[in-house]
């Protein structure tokens, strides 16, 4: 009995011997704030390490080990334990990242439903796909950058912003200073819709693609009759 306790004593003391402290740095992607309160613990340990509010803890492990960062927003993240003592680790949010106040379907309903085909970019066939970029701030308003990016596709342009600043609800301030991307498509019916590539270019956080439909105005002649 005496030798097992030895035994036993000798493996645990060599394991903990051979074990390093190292400092993570949980990030919450892609917002770039840090994680307070993130539960870490090393795969096949029963201690729990709980992140400061500067997204920082400490957790011994040995080389090669498994650790485990998890947090009710967050989804669960793994790392191994590496020679880097000190590293960052980024965790990507469980909910979707456009955390608009009223439910994000909303957001989409209320801009499809405000958003209009310009009548004189019908007139002069102009159609395309453009990009819209906008910022949240301090107070969770949208802040949309208003400035045209391509001369061809400047009356889309101009709509979108237009319809985007009646929008009315606020943003989580989570994401303040956080770039987002909205692509609109203005496709006239019967014509291909040209692709100005110059234009699409994402920044930040890429959100999902508005279709905007035209149909080309035709002129109706009145013929009188006896």
């Amino acid at each position: 009995m005496k030798a097992l306790l030895v035994t036993l004593f000798c493996c645990v003391s060599f394991a903990l011997i051979g074990q390093e402290v190292y400092t993570l740095k949980i990030i919450e992607s892609p917002s770039g704030r840090t994680v307070e309160n993130a539960s870490v613990n090393v795969l096949g340990s029963d201690s729990i390490n709980i992140s400061n509010a500067k997204g920082f803890v400490q957790v011994s492990a040995n080389l090669g080990d498994s650790i485990k960062i998890s947090h009710p927003d967050l989804k669960t993240a793994f790392v191994t334990a590496q020679n880097l003592k000190v590293f960052q680790i980024k965790v990507d949010r469980k909910i979707n990242l456009l955390e608009y106040k009223h439910g994000i379907e909303l957001f989409y309903t209320q801009l499809k439903g405000l958003i209009r085909y310009p009548v004189d970019a019908i007139r002069n066939g102009q159609s395309g796909l453009i990009m819209v970029y906008f910022s949240i701030d301090q107070n969770g308003n949208m802040i949309v950058d208003e400035e045209v990016k391509n001369k061809k596709t400047k009356l889309l342009e101009k709509e979108a912003f237009k319809a985007l600043s009646k929008i009315g609800g606020t943003w989580s301030v989570d994401y303040k200073n956080t770039v987002f991307s909205l692509p609109i498509e203005f496709n006239l019916r019967h014509k291909k819709t040209p692709r100005y590539d110059d234009i699409f270019l994402p920044k930040g956080y890429l959100m999902d693609q508005i279709d905007v439909t035209g149909y080309k105005m035709t002129t109706i002649r009145t013929i009188k009759t006896n």
